[in-house]
């Protein structure tokens, strides 16, 4: 192949500063198609995984302070109750807008996949789905909106009599009366709204519903994030036989098409997005 002149104004494929390997116009396409697969499905994972954090920094913040309440005396747990009340609030509230992040920007991924339904049509109906079966998931949602617009989620700090472990001794919650009379909550789910919801309870269920729908929407575009990979796999063994020369980045782009963006194929970068996936591939459940 590397013995082949192409013909001028053809697509080349080339290391940095090496010699062109030539390509047709659909497999330039291909690549430029698999490179847009392959950078949605990293930021598919980086979203969930931006949010699966924020999630585990409540859970550890809530054991951290549940320990300190167990064995700090009831004279530094009134000192302390205010700054904790704030941690708690910071917490929540930073699970409640990457949650907002994840639920927007995912129903606009993988827009130039030719399926249908469409990507954003599927999360969107999968999410509406999780809404309509989930209390918990309806609740977030709603103190959500009404966090948006100044007002705190979490209302009171305390004890949960009864848990046998510390780890699960701290309690927070959002409170009912809080909330009525509130327009960016649905009236809906205020009549399902019991006096206080225990927001470590209702965070759990909300992350464990969103990471079904993610892992579903994995499985639903699974397959084209393969091909694209095996697409630049392709593209790279391609040139390294041609030019007898490994090379573990590459660059296909046509000189005569100014206005054409160059394709960068690499595989390095897409092991972040494979290690997200496999870290990430259950369905998140623990026991409340």
């Amino acid at each position: 192949m590397s013995d082949v002149t192409p013909a001028a104004g053809s697509h080349y494929l080339h290391a940095l500063n090496g010699p062109e390997v030539p390509l047709t116009k659909a497999e330039f396409d291909e690549l430029k198609q698999s490179r847009s697969i392959l950078t949605d499905a990293l930021a598919f994972e980086q979203k969930f995984e931006l949010l699966l954090a924020n999630w585990l920094a409540l859970e550890v913040a809530a054991v951290e302070l549940g320990l300190r309440a167990k064995v700090e005396s009831e004279v530094a747990w009134y000192e302390k109750g205010s700054e904790w009340f704030n941690v708690l609030n910071r917490h929540v509230m930073n699970l409640l807008t990457t949650t907002r992040t994840y639920v927007d920007q995912v129903k606009g991924d993988f827009k130039h996949l030719p399926i249908t339904p469409s990507f954003g049509e599927e999360a969107k109906a999968r999410m509406a789905k999780a809404f309509d079966d989930n209390f918990h998931y309806r609740f977030m949602e709603g103190l959500r909106n009404v966090a948006q617009h100044g007002r705190l989620p979490v209302h009171n700090v305390g004890g949960s009599h009864g848990k046998r472990h510390w780890a699960e001794s701290l309690s927070f919650h959002a409170n009912r009366s809080e909330l009525e009379g509130n327009r960016n909550f649905r009236a809906g789910t205020l009549k399902e709204t019991p006096g206080a919801v225990d927001l470590r309870v209702a965070s759990r269920a909300y992350v464990s519903s969103l990471s079904e729908v993610h892992v579903d929407l994995r499985k639903l575009v699974k397959p084209h994030v393969e091909n694209a990979r095996l697409a630049f796999l392709v593209a790279l063994k391609r040139y390294s036989k041609a030019m007898q020369v490994r090379s573990v980045a590459l660059r296909a782009y046509a000189p005569e098409a100014r206005k054409e963006e160059p394709v960068l194929v690499m595989l390095d970068w897409d092991a972040v997005r494979a290690k997200l996936a496999a870290k990430n591939a259950h369905k998140v459940s623990i026991e409340s």
